[in-house]
């Protein structure tokens, strides 16, 4: 096809501003470090330091299905109709 295309730069890049920020000043230190950097090294280290992976992948806090919701005091029901 003749397009240049740098695959790192790319999905540096489509990462939100907060990682690709992260994850560009990682690869430069390697870089001027003299370490070779693979895309697979590039990936790992961005899914490692991405905080809305780790979120997605932790386990729930609080069970049930309250859906927030407080429960009233006294005795249960409430079938009877208010007087207005």
């Amino acid at each position: 096809m003749g397009f240049p295309h740098e695959e790192q730069t790319a999905f540096i890049q489509r990462l939100n501003p907060g990682l690709s920020k992260k994850v560009s000043e990682w690869v430069t230190s390697q870089q001027c470090a003299g370490a070779a950097v693979a895309m697979d090294q590039i990936f790992l280290f961005a899914v490692s330091n991405d905080q809305h992976y780790r979120d997605s992948q932790a386990a729930p806090v609080a069970g049930g299905s309250g859906l927030g919701k407080r429960r009233a005091d006294g005795q249960g029901g409430g079938t009877t109709k208010k007087k207005g």
